[in-house]
């Protein structure tokens, strides 16, 4: 029995965690893979373009070179997005992969600027060579390579929500498709028609510029907090809000994506008879609940209001800015002062609906006070702290539970 335990508990100590997406640990190794892949293929396109007199071929190899560099900074920006968080950068380090992929997407633009020319120039020349078969087998190896490698990419960029691997799939897959544009000229050339190769070579140029466009258009957005983007979290939460009894509405929901991360904050509004504490743990669970929900979520912040706040945007612009709880308190102890039976007043509550104004309080009186007497001073009261106090909506006047015993008669 104790051997078994102790096998047990070996085993246990020894047995890897789930794999938690946001750690990286699949995009390192794809991206190595990549790494890889790209310094051979790229090598072998190049001395096939060079041995086969293919210009498509010479210009997808300087594209399967384009996508090493690229490698190396993706592999760079997707390990600093995934650190913590410093005194200099106290949100954490998830734009570092944006700005990789706008590194990606403007070196692909470059490169397809940079073929294209060197297609044209080809296109306008006079003699026009015909390509060997080896272009041709390059061509034909690189395709399935490198759609093998923009597949994996994909899923594991989905899966660690990276923009950054998920620029770098879709450079595979220019490469595989501009292999196939390749593939055709090469073979057309072969066929008797030489100018399909310089022809192929624009054709790919222009795919390769437009891949990058993308990616740097969505980079951009994502760089300017852009929430389009961030469209089905904002959803998601917004869903669950109102599934929650406890918040009667929410507004003002933003999210800004910070590379794999996304951080969110918003206002609710509860009861406003609430106390501070009692706000603060709804708006607690409601953190806690998303984080738990929304993985991709790494801080929620959450700002609590009482009442029904109108969920215009413009709301908080135009609010009026209403007195505070302490000035509020002196204005009624001063007009309190008019009462010479009021000896204090004590327990203020102050509550803000909208724009309106909420006071409640208690008040000590003279211990040879009636009862009936007690009752006429705070309607007297409440009418003259209404009439003097024009911001005061509504007044709830009670008698100290610590006053002296009144007269009951």
């Amino acid at each position: 029995m104790r051997l078994q335990r102790s096998k047990a508990l070996c085993h246990s100590s020894h047995s890897h965690p789930p794999y938690d997406p946001r750690d990286g640990r699949e995009g390192r190794e794809v991206t190595w893979k990549g790494i890889y892949a790209n310094l051979t293929l790229g090598t072998g396109k190049a001395m096939a373009g060079i041995l086969g007199n293919s210009t498509a071929m010479l210009a997808d190899s300087v594209h399967t070179f384009c996508d090493l560099a690229t490698d190396f900074v993706t592999l760079w920006t997707h390990g600093m997005a995934r650190k913590g968080w410093s005194v200099e950068h106290p949100y954490g380090f998830g734009k570092f992969e944006t700005i990789g992929a706008t590194i990606v997407s403007v070196v692909l633009i470059m490169s397809g600027v940079g073929i294209a020319t060197h297609s044209l120039e080809s296109i306008v020349s006079v003699e026009h060579t015909t390509p060997g078969q080896i272009a041709l087998v390059a061509a034909l190896v690189s395709i399935v390579v490198k759609e093998i490698l923009f597949r994996i990419t994909m899923v594991i960029a989905k899966k660690e929500r990276s923009e950054v691997l998920v620029a770098n799939a879709w450079h595979h897959r220019s490469d595989a498709v501009s292999s196939v544009v390749a593939f055709i000229g090469v073979g057309g050339s072969i066929l008797g028609w030489p100018l399909l190769d310089p022809v192929a070579g624009v054709i790919v140029a222009g795919f390769i510029i437009h891949s990058g466009y993308q990616i740097l258009l969505n980079s951009i957005k994502e760089l300017t907090d852009n929430q389009a983007i961030e469209h089905d979290t904002i959803e998601g939460i917004s869903n669950l809000l109102k599934s929650m009894p406890e918040v009667w509405g929410h507004h003002n929901l933003r999210s800004r994506k910070m590379g794999p991360y996304s951080l969110v904050d918003f206002h609710i509004t509860v009861d406003p008879v609430l106390t501070v504490t009692a706000g603060h743990q709804i708006a607690e669970k409601a953190r806690k609940t998303i984080l738990e929900k929304f993985p991709q979520v790494r801080e929620a912040l959450i700002h609590v209001e009482g009442g029904a706040v109108s969920s215009d945007p413009g709301y908080h612009e135009d609010h009026k800015i209403l007195p505070s709880h302490s000035t509020v308190v002196l204005d009624i102890k001063k007009e309190l002062k008019a009462f010479p039976h009021i000896r204090d007043s004590d327990f203020y509550s102050i509550h803000y609906l909208g724009e309106e104004v909420h006071a409640s309080f208690a008040i000590i009186l003279d211990s040879a006070t009636s009862v009936k007497e007690a009752k006429e001073i705070g309607i007297e009261a409440k009418k003259v702290v209404l009439q003097q106090i024009p911001y005061l909506t509504d007044v709830v006047i009670k008698l100290d539970p610590s006053n002296e015993k009144i007269k009951t008669h």
